[in-house]
């Protein structure tokens, strides 16, 4: 047997979205939906317009000189590191 999936965007046009559709054979549904795809046009459009979570920083930032180019660790103070801002 097949199931029909469904995805977002697509060329399939709703009134809230756009979606496509694949057919899918029962044994690949599973991987399907773990890699995105929905089981109506409905909910691949919602999926498709929840914002994306942003990566976290991190936590240490390359120090600069005033003109903008990389600061240099000197080495005449070996417990600082001038390298990075903290």
């Amino acid at each position: 047997m097949s199931t029909m999936l469904f995805q977002s965007p697509g060329s399939k046009r709703r009134p809230d979205g756009t979606y496509g559709w694949k057919i899918f054979d029962d044994a690949d549904v599973e991987n399907a939906l773990k890699a995105g795809w929905s089981i109506s046009p409905r909910l691949a459009i919602e999926a498709a317009s929840k914002p994306v979570e942003e990566k976290p920083k991190r936590g240490r930032k390359r120090a600069r000189t005033e003109v903008g180019q990389f600061q240099a660790d000197d080495p005449a103070t070996p417990d600082v590191n001038e390298a990075w801002e903290e």
